[in-house]
């Protein structure tokens, strides 16, 4: 009986690994829940519905998963370094420092936990010469520099993260990230928020210098002398998505149909290199929101009906159409 309880929580385990990368967040928690009930210790389906609930921002539901993912599987870095992000998204430092720590236990060259460290410290001592001492295992400085800008667009003060990102160019001028998080910085220094919808700009006033900082970081990552991989296509999917996203906000909409199509060109190639379950399952999620944004502007410009898309897009291109 045991064995066919295993079995079936391995069955709904997969149901919520196929909903979860067709975006479908509450569908995946409650396959993942089926899988646990059959099987208590699945330390992968409260893994997965940890990642589901951060979708929906329940970070006291993602914790909660990832703690019993820590007590099953004492050494799961993964764990350890997605509670911390759920930490950093409630403001716990201390606990999300712990976290990281046990992280570089594990594996100390992991460069998400360094830079996670790095930014926690500047933002624990809001200076950033203590995320350089937490950096020093790397090359160089550059890289707290680069943490401490990046810290400082979290907490949106721009031109501090501008002044960093500007050191760090000065210092090593084909840095790809640098440019795309510096295009980021221009671009929320001059937007502003529109009350009813959190998530989209009603103004980008600094157009130039932040697609001339996104130009920048594709040019780099193209002329990277590193292989390309799983990270670099997904980075540069993200770049392109970004730069549809200040056409359409400019009214460009010819333009942002075809960086949103480069941007799934990207993400299509990511998938194509053998992603990891994480990577995968964010690959699909920014696929899908290229594609509906594309959809719902070739829809608008009348080169596209919705009876020709995809009948599981249909109502989020209408959704997102209609400005929900």
């Amino acid at each position: 009986m045991e064995s066919l309880d295993k079995e079936n929580a391995m069955i709904h385990f997969d149901r919520g690994n196929t909903h979860y990368e067709n975006g479908e967040f509450d569908e995946a928690i409650d396959a993942y829940t089926e899988a646990i009930k059959r099987d208590p210790n699945l330390s992968s389906a409260y893994y997965g519905r940890a990642m589901a609930y951060s979708q929906k921002e329940d970070d006291d539901s993602r914790i909660e998963d990832l703690d019993k993912v820590i007590e099953l599987s004492p050494d799961n870095a993964d764990a350890y370094l997605e509670r911390a992000d759920a930490f950093i998204c409630k403001e716990f430092y201390k606990p999300a420092k712990k976290d990281l720590e046990k992280v570089l236990e594990i594996n100390k060259n992991n460069e998400m936990a360094i830079k996670y460290l790095a930014m926690i410290n500047a933002a624990i001592e809001e200076n950033h010469n203590i995320a350089a001492e937490t950096s020093s295992n790397l090359p160089d400085d550059i890289e707290a520099l680069y943490n401490t800008g990046s810290y400082y667009l979290l907490q949106s003060k721009f031109d501090e993260a501008i002044e960093c990102f500007d050191k760090v160019i000065e210092s090593n001028s084909s840095y790809a990230d640098v440019y795309y998080s510096r295009g980021k910085a221009f671009a929320s220094k001059n937007y502003e928020k529109m009350n009813q919808k959190g998530n989209y700009w009603e103004a980008l006033k600094d157009y130039d210098n932040v697609m001339i900082n996104f130009h920048k970081a594709l040019e780099n990552y193209y002329n990277s002398s590193i292989v390309l991989n799983v990270h670099m296509y997904s980075e540069r999917g993200i770049v392109y998505a970004s730069m549809g996203d200040c056409e359409e906000i400019n009214g460009n909409e010819e333009q942002a149909v075809n960086y949103y199509d480069k941007a799934i060109k990207e993400y299509n190639t990511a998938l194509e290199n053998e992603p990891n379950d994480n990577e995968k399952a964010l690959l699909y999620t920014n696929h899908k929101i290229a594609f509906v944004k594309k959809s719902s502007l070739e829809i608008k410009m009348g080169r596209l009906k919705y009876s020709e898309l995809p009948s599981e897009i249909v109502d989020l291109v209408k959704q997102y159409s209609q400005g929900n």
